[in-house]
């Protein structure tokens, strides 16, 4: 065979060779992007760092590394060693042309592949283009230097080297999906379809309601916030139909039921049936007891039954004790038997149980037998009223007053030998000051005051010395006298001061009129403490304050009879709290299809709990009902909100103790069933109850409320390329309210915000001056609606999509999801940030009804309604 044959066949070879190579290549290429943009699609970067230019070409650069990770480690593993041979060749990667032995991202080039999206159906005016081009798919390609040497020879020099171009269309339509959510988001803001249709209904609604009013005079409320919701979610889920083809089907079932509720004023309940607790074994537990305490603690049984988490047992065992449990069996010829269970019997509740069982007893319910009153509550609401109705008070001595000194005559005995102390001689009072005025009274007042002149003597003693020579001898005379010297001292002042009261040191808040009997109140308001100080502490002291230095001395609590009706009231406030607290229901997202482990399920149960909890904190308290500007308007009403204050917190500790507490005991009760079921291994049960997969699972089970949209690729070059995109709308929460809180990532917030005014007065503008001849011809009113709202999640999802692998259902579909979120490369470098979909309208809407009749507007005189969360 001649040179030439022979190159000829080689050249074939190589060509065959690099062929063979594309195509693996290109199956790498394509899995790591589909791959890398299914991680994207759901944390995309919406706004990106400073380093980079747009989100777009940060979602790109991360799609690149990808891509060059993946495809580096790949030539790594295969193009290295000699592996990948065709006959007498061997091809490799050529390492020495690839810095830092790793495919640049430069290398790797990415285009958009814009595609014809044609809708079903599209509304002018109200929605996007029935037909519009969209970026649908990435083609990416990437040079990759390769060499090829013979397998019989030893050259130094490769036989072949090359750049060998691979291009691969990743096969998903993330791309397609991001540009449908951006201009969707877009459309949501300004005066884009979403605005202008919730113009049109808002006015038409304005338009009928005004007429109606005009008509019948009812309703006060023209526009009201409550319709305004319903409507905001009804024009979502329009303009959510008329973009992706689909809809969120939460959201319309929501809606169906807010129609009703909201036009036929029927109130809709909303429990949950997931967060009840079917129970077949024997085991009881005291918050599974149904029946009320007592006939004043009955609540809402059906609520109560539904609960996973039982706050209303919680909050009433503060109150009541149980003392029996009564317990119903069954037997095999349907025979039953009530059994009751003292709770202080020696034997244990699961050992009766198990008694009866061994005799063929089947439990089938239980509910609660008699209660009495804690006492430990009535001990604690009689302390915290014995502490309220108690004020401290101190004396205090002024003796800065003129003080004047008289001594007694001694004239001729000028030598001073000393004085007597000060005796009191006579004390007279000057002026007294009795309890100030109502209102006039505060920590530090002065509520008793004396002013004395007190007359003080003494002795003192002068003397005289003379001298005389007598027979040339000095004589020394000492004559002496004794006197009485006189002090008068003016203005000593004795004061009873309040240091405090209520022990408002510890529970701030002043008391009206404090000191002074509340007879409309029946509450003596500590009126009697001052008297009592006054007979019981200063009067029996006075004497002693006479000689004692300016200062302050005998401080000193005084408490009074607690009024008998204080402890009855106080009981009541606390049934009042027990019956709103128990009205408090779980959200029912936590249930267990969407969290198997009972662990995070009851985790996450009692955070929802209180969550709440907090949230109602004030209402629970109530303090606006007892003071005004914490001015409280008695000493009972504070008396009663410090006892209810002390209820909510103790509840809220038992709250968070017994969260953890039972947590443990699932734990350990998990634990224990494992070991006798002999499964050594617990990461089987996490397994099982890992989120993930239901998580997938759920995906797979993904209803598209949805028709298909046909897109369709003009070009040439791929001419009869025709596909159909089938997109599933899923957002949280599904029906967005401006009076109810949702909670979303352990927090809880609102996602709807509405402000509307009237802006025209309460009955609106009648247009044309009235005169004899001439009324008014209509009657105007207008109101500024503001919409602010959002979603925490918003995905769509790529039904018709199957080239994303899934080890359990064989493929996935891909979705785009915007939420709030920091996006972070490996390293842990800030790439930007994920962002909700929100919206936002400020519109006018106004209504019009002829001359006489009604007028028109919000009659209630509510011009601005408050009602749900403001914008």
């Amino acid at each position: 065979m001649n040179n030439e044959v022979q190159h000829g066949i080689n050249q074939q070879q190589i060509e065959t060779l690099l062929a063979k190579t594309r195509i693996d290549l290109t199956q790498i290429i394509n899995q790591a992007g589909i791959n890398a943009l299914q991680y994207i699609g759901s944390h995309p970067v919406i706004i990106p760092s400073e380093d980079f230019d747009s989100a777009e070409s940060c979602n790109q650069q991360r799609l690149k590394n990808k891509i060059s990770s993946v495809l580096t480690n790949y030539l790594k593993c295969n193009y290295e060693s000699d592996e990948i041979t065709q006959n007498e060749f061997i091809i490799n990667a050529d390492f020495t042309k690839l810095s830092d032995n790793h495919i640049p991202t430069q290398s790797i080039s990415i285009r958009p592949i814009v595609m014809k999206l044609k809708r079903p159906l599209s509304i002018p005016f109200f929605g996007p283009e029935q037909e519009q081009l969209l970026p649908v798919y990435y083609q990416v390609t990437v040079n990759i230097p390769l060499i090829i040497n013979s397998k019989n020879t030893h050259e130094t020099e490769p036989l072949h080297s090359t750049d060998l171009t691979v291009t691969t269309v990743l096969t998903t339509r993330y791309l397609g999906l991001q540009h449908l959510i951006s201009s969707f988001n877009e459309s949501l803001r300004n005066l884009g379809p979403f605005w202008r249709t919730m113009t049109l209904l808002t006015n038409v609604y304005s338009m009928a309601r005004g007429y109606r009013h005009y008509q019948t005079g009812s309703p006060q409320n023209i526009v009201d916030n409550n319709h305004l919701e319903l409507i905001t979610n009804l024009v979502f889920l329009f303009e959510e139909a008329l973009t992706f083809g689909g809809i969120n089907p939460s959201l319309l079932i929501d809606a169906v039921k807010q129609t009703k509720s909201v036009f036929s004023g029927e109130t809709m309940n909303n429990l949950s049936s997931v967060n009840s607790l079917t129970r077949s074994d024997w085991m009881v537990s005291f918050s599974d007891l149904k029946e009320s305490f007592a006939e004043e603690t009955s609540t809402d049984e059906q609520n109560s039954k539904q609960q996973l988490v039982n706050i209303s047992d919680i909050a009433s065992s503060i109150l009541w004790n149980q003392t029996s449990i009564q317990l119903e069996f069954i037997n095999e010829n349907e025979e039953s038997k009530i059994v009751t269970y003292q709770i202080d019997s020696s034997k244990s509740l699961e050992d009766t149980v198990k008694e009866y069982q061994d005799k063929n007893w089947v439990l089938k319910g239980s509910f609660k037998g008699e209660s009495v009153q804690n006492q430990s509550t009535i001990q604690n609401i009689n302390s915290i009223a014995e502490s309220m109705y108690t004020a401290s008070f101190s004396t205090e001595v002024n003796r800065k007053g003129p003080c004047s000194i008289y001594e007694g005559e001694h004239n001729g005995f000028p030598i001073d030998n000393g004085s007597s102390s000060w005796v009191i001689s006579n004390t007279t009072r000057m002026s007294q000051q009795t309890i100030p005025e109502k209102g006039t009274i505060s920590p530090g007042s002065i509520v008793f005051e004396e002013v004395y002149t007190i007359e003080w003597t003494r002795s003192h003693h002068w003397s005289n010395k003379t001298s005389e020579v007598i027979e040339n001898e000095t004589v020394i005379q000492w004559d002496q006298i004794i006197v009485t010297d006189q002090k008068k001292e003016q203005n000593v002042t004795f004061s009873i001061k309040v240091i405090d009261y209520a022990e408002m040191n510890h529970f701030p808040g002043d008391i009206l009129d404090v000191f002074y009997e509340n007879i409309s109140a029946d509450d003596s308001n500590l009126e009697t403490t001052i008297p009592s100080y006054i007979s019981t502490v200063y009067e029996p002291h006075k004497q002693e304050l006479f000689i004692q230095d300016t200062g302050t001395y005998y401080q000193s609590k005084i408490s009074e009879t607690v009024p008998k009706w204080i402890t009855r009231h106080a009981v009541n406030a606390l049934i009042e709290i027990y019956h709103q607290v128990s009205r408090i229901t779980v959200d029912e997202k936590i249930n267990a299809m969407n969290y198997p482990n009972p662990t995070e399920l009851l985790t996450l149960a009692f955070e929802d709990m209180l969550q709440q909890f907090e949230t109602n904190k004030t209402k629970f308290e109530q303090k606006t009902s007892y003071a005004k500007n914490d001015v409280f308007y008695c000493t009972s009403d504070k008396t009663i909100y410090a006892i209810r204050c002390w209820y909510v917190s103790f509840l809220h500790q038992q709250l968070q103790l017994l969260s953890s507490d039972l947590q443990t005991d699932v734990d350990d009760a998990i634990n224990d069933a494992l070991e006798s079921a002999d499964v050594d291994d617990k990461a089987v049960f996490d397994e099982a109850m890992n989120d993930n997969l239901v998580s997938s699972f759920q995906h797979q089970l993904s209803i598209p409320f949805s028709t298909s949209m046909k897109l369709e690729r003009m070009d040439a070059e791929t001419k009869g390329w025709n596909e159909s995109l089938l997109l599933s709308v899923d957002h949280q929460p599904a029906y967005i309210s401006c009076f109810q809180q949702e909670t979303i990532d352990d927090k809880q917030e609102y996602f709807l915000g509405i402000r509307n005014t009237c802006l025209l007065g309460p009955s609106g503008l009648p247009i044309l001056p009235i005169t004899p001849t001439t009324p008014w011809l209509v009657t105007l009113n207008t109101w500024l609606i503001q919409i602010r709202g959002g979603y925490a999640v918003f995905s769509i999802r790529d039904m018709n999509d199957e080239t994303v692998f899934h080890p359990l259902f064989c493929h996935e579909p891909i979705d785009f999801t915007r939420k709030n979120e920091v996006i972070r490369a490996n390293d842990g470098t800030i790439l930007g940030w994920n962002t909700r979909l929100t919206f936002a309208v400020d519109t006018i809407s106004c209504s019009l009804v002829p001359s006489w009749g009604c007028m028109v507007g919000d009659t209630d005189g509510v011009l601005s309604e408050h009602h749900g969360k403001e914008v």
